[in-house]
């Protein structure tokens, strides 16, 4: 098996999944282990395309974390490359289109192993499965190991917001940079403006605060300028700017909504708490 080769075609690259990594890895690893001709183990009669198998499995073999490829699994059952079978011990994964990707393969694959002993046209996954029930306490702990690396890693299942360059903010930046945008309180162009935070070197806890400050004092400006007739700057040029290093005095809130004073002034108390510890 190790000796042969499947088809990949060039036209792949049109495949509505091709730029998911995780997703396009995992396919590719299933067209490699799939049986190529029928099979039968442990009672189970498997067709060409068909390959036993499981989460943790694939998970040890693609370096890819069990919660990823439950993901994968699931778009690729959604548009139909797939069906999967599960009982307690094993999933029994089809690939649909097996015949069409990769035809016969004789020159490929069956002259290749026209002289293998008959165990070997079992699954291509059941030896594997044979070790890992001799050695499942090893097996455990490296699963384990392998999947909280994996996780750490992992953005895909997080929460994250999109920005217009379509980059994602996650963990702690998404965390300061919604501190900011409710202190800076001019709900207009949140996408531009996550980029401009996206784009803060080394953004420290101290930083956070004193950039969240300013915002404040911005907000607390703003009714004024309008009044003036002048245009208040939007959340974006105000973060590229780096206008939290103008040396402004601090004002009282005064924007004529007591909801918008209020909650200027709790942000207020709570960065001048955050200080103090």
């Amino acid at each position: 098996m190790a000796d042969s080769w499947i088809k990949l075609f060039r036209k792949l690259r049109d495949w509505e999944w091709y730029k998911d990594s995780k997703t396009l890895h995992l396919f590719i690893h299933l067209l490699i282990e799939a049986n190529y001709r029928p099979g039968k183990w442990r009672g189970h009669n498997l067709s060409p395309g068909q390959l036993i198998t499981g989460r943790k499995q694939l998970a040890a073999d693609t370096r890819i974390s069990e919660q990823s490829i439950r993901t994968c699994l699931n778009r690729l059952k959604l548009t139909g490359e797939i069906t999967l079978e599960s009982t307690k011990q094993f999933s029994i994964i089809t690939i649909c289109n097996f015949s069409l990707y990769q035809g016969e393969n004789k020159q490929g694959n069956q002259q290749l192993t026209n002289d293998q002993p008959t165990a070997n046209q079992q699954p291509t996954t059941s030896k594997k499965l044979r070790k890992k029930e001799r050695k499942k306490e090893e097996m455990k702990e490296e699963h384990s190991a392998s999947d909280d690396a994996a996780s750490s890693t992992t953005t895909i299942d997080s929460p994250f917001y999109l920005t217009k360059k379509n980059r994602r903010l996650t963990g702690k930046r998404l965390e300061s940079f919604a501190r900011f945008w409710m202190a800076f309180n001019y709900k207009r162009g949140k996408a531009e403006a996550s980029d401009a935070w996206l784009d803060i070197p080394e953004l420290t806890d101290s930083l956070v605060e004193r950039i969240c400050h300013a915002a404040s004092q911005e907000a607390v400006r703003r009714p004024q300028l309008k009044a003036n007739g002048k245009t208040p700057k939007m959340a974006q040029g105000w973060i590229a700017g780096r206008r939290w290093e103008d040396d402004l005095q601090e004002v009282g809130p005064n924007t004529g909504n007591a909801q918008t004073d209020q909650n200027i002034l709790v942000a207020r108390e709570w960065a001048a708490k955050k200080r103090a510890v």
